[in-house]
């Protein structure tokens, strides 16, 4: 690769992590799709599949909130825009 192509790869390399993808799979896919189509590097990022990495299914959530009173301040925050 050239420089300017090194420059474009680490460009492209620094804009994807910075939407929150992981530098491994960032590089991975930027180096399969060498010509410089984001479309096609965004597209190879999102089918990656790290189930290692994804939230737990089995999520218990806390019954006990009072949907009322929980939220009941969220009314005030209209009048303050």
């Amino acid at each position: 690769m050239a420089s300017t192509s090194n420059s474009a790869r680490s460009e492209a390399i620094s804009r994807f992590m910075l939407m929150g993808f992981k530098e491994k799979f960032v590089t991975r896919a930027v180096d399969a799709h060498a010509e410089g189509d984001e479309e096609r590097i965004l597209e190879a990022l999102l089918s990656y599949n790290t189930p290692d990495e994804s939230p737990p299914r089995d999520i218990e959530w806390d019954d006990d909130l009072d949907e009322v009173s929980d939220f009941s301040s969220i009314g005030c925050l209209q009048n303050e825009l």
